[in-house]
């Protein structure tokens, strides 16, 4: 478990101007994200970063999401293997 941060980047036209979709919004694409190990499960951790990125990844330019990702596991007998 823990939380990634998706960096995206908006569309642009050749003048460098942001392109905007069908519904007249920027339309992005994924840029980078981080692995969930790099932040763990500490969502003070996670905005801090997210704080600190929007600076160098400033909006409207880029947007920052986040996501929390969870597993489970289940105990199996080695004999049932």
């Amino acid at each position: 478990m823990g939380y990634t941060i998706n960096i995206s980047k908006a569309d642009q036209n050749k003048d460098g101007s942001i392109k905007e979709g069908w519904n007249d919004k920027p339309t992005y694409r994924h840029y980078f994200a981080t692995a969930s190990r790099s932040i763990g499960h500490d969502s003070t951790k996670a905005k801090k970063l997210v704080e600190e990125l929007s600076k160098t990844y400033p909006s409207p330019l880029y947007k920052i999401s986040v996501a929390m990702e969870q597993s489970t596991s289940t105990s199996v007998e080695i004999t049932e293997l």
